[in-house]
């Protein structure tokens, strides 16, 4: 019996597939790196100020540019704008690798680096969330932004493992090689591709070219805040961020001075928390459709939050690993189920400036939480850090299961219990 369009799974189409393979390869690279950046950066300092600074260099920078590049992406072949990025993305991390090997890597060698990478994603960012919706029908939408969550996750489970391996045996000049050559993959797809050349090209221009980059940008930001369930989509990722980059920007940190771990330790924590994300990404389609987003999302919030106190209060290896995988699932639920919101309700003139304006609310939070974090990791250490980020985290997940988000097209709407219902 035929499998209609409706019945197919967004792997079915060729240009969806293939990118999200490559992307797939290009995620386990990321990872590959990051392992190795941040334990080099530990290694080199010794601060948890210094580690801090590395995450708030990959995130700066999409902060400062992510809407202007939203504006040129609604303008242009999206497709030769993500090949820009990578393009760029990969020459840092071939150059790092060059400059590690020959010992010439120090403090600001890496902050650099993470910078570069951090503006290479900020011209990518924006382009790749619109154009890669558009590769499957609408109807599978949300399953396809849910698929993305499973590659990125996937990755985060490969990636922090292979990277703590490879950085072990071979040391950081081979992972950050390994992120060159998987950013080349992704170049390679985006050239060649028929299916997403013909789909990029179809794609533009969307915003009117005598409009100037910075109207532009005003229209995106009016888009987001002007609607009352994008903007509770932004107030409630902001809330996240917090924990989410407190426990992020330090958690090398806490592995190595709390945990006892070394780098295929440090690894082996991260890759717990991805594992509990590709579990929390095959439960969410099932969960959605039986409750409300924003008790749903607030669940989630509450579950990260709790899993991190208890690695913080035990600091103890095996109870940390457990815990992160339940952290995993809550910050999945998270931020996958916010960024789908987002993106199926925004109008489709503006889509891209508007996952852009979301981003760069929650990017801009991220920033200050991690220079925050590291801040007070390095008077106060980093178990007390994760707790107090843990203990902000349930404020948040009560903040959010008041607000008014939007629902999925396969849920009714239904409104929150509370004074925010009005």
């Amino acid at each position: 019996m035929p499998v209609s369009r409706a019945q197919r799974s967004p792997l079915s189409f060729s240009g969806y597939r293939t990118l999200w393979l490559a992307a797939t390869f290009s995620n386990i690279g990321t990872f590959v790196h990051d392992v190795a950046q941040s334990w080099l950066m530990l290694d080199i300092t010794r601060s948890a100020m210094w580690v801090a600074l590395i995450s708030v260099g990959l995130t700066a920078p999409s902060f400062l540019f992510s809407i202007p590049a939203a504006v040129v992406a609604d303008r242009v072949d999206r497709r030769l704008v993500l090949v820009v990025g990578q393009t760029m993305a990969a020459l840092v991390a071939l150059l790092l690798s060059l400059a590690s090997y020959l010992h010439l890597v120090g403090p600001y060698t890496l902050l650099a680096a993470a910078t570069g990478i951090g503006t290479a994603s900020a011209i990518n960012n924006s382009a790749w969330h619109s154009l890669v919706p558009e590769l499957v029908p609408r109807e599978h939408m949300p399953e396809a932004i849910a698929l993305n969550s499973v590659s990125f996750n996937v990755a985060r489970v490969l990636g922090p493992m292979l990277g703590g391996y490879l950085l072990g045996l071979f040391g950081p000049p081979v992972s950050f090689l390994v992120n060159g050559l998987s950013f080349v993959a992704v170049i390679v797809v985006l050239l060649t591709h028929a299916t997403i050349r013909e789909v990029s090209r179809a794609g533009r221009p969307t915003t009117p070219t005598t409009e100037s980059t910075w109207a532009g940008a005003i229209a995106g930001v009016h888009m987001v805040y002007g609607d009352p369930k994008i903007r509770a989509c932004v107030i409630a990722v902001m809330t996240f961020v917090v924990p989410a980059a407190g426990m992020m920007s330090v958690l090398p940190v806490f592995a190595k001075v709390e945990l006892g771990m070394d780098a295929r330790g440090y690894g082996s924590l991260v890759g717990a928390l991805g594992a509990g994300a590709v579990l929390g990404a095959s439960v969410m389609k099932r969960a959605r459709a039986k409750v409300p987003p924003q008790l749903y999302t607030a669940a989630m919030i509450f579950t990260f939050s709790c899993a991190v106190l208890i690695s913080a209060l035990a600091k103890n290896v095996w109870v940390a690993r457990a815990a992160f995988v339940f952290a995993g699932v809550g910050w999945v639920g998270t931020f996958a189920t916010l960024v789908s919101l987002v993106q199926l309700h925004a109008p489709e003139g503006g889509k891209t400036r508007v996952v852009s304006v979301y981003s760069v609310s929650w990017l801009g939070g991220w920033v200050l939480s991690a220079l925050f974090a590291g801040w007070l990791a390095k008077r106060s250490g980093t178990a007390l850090t994760l707790t107090m980020c843990s203990l902000w985290g349930i404020v948040a997940a009560l903040v959010t299961s008041q607000l008014p988000l939007p629902a999925f097209p396969d849920q009714r709407v239904v409104k929150p219990v509370g004074p925010s219902a009005r």
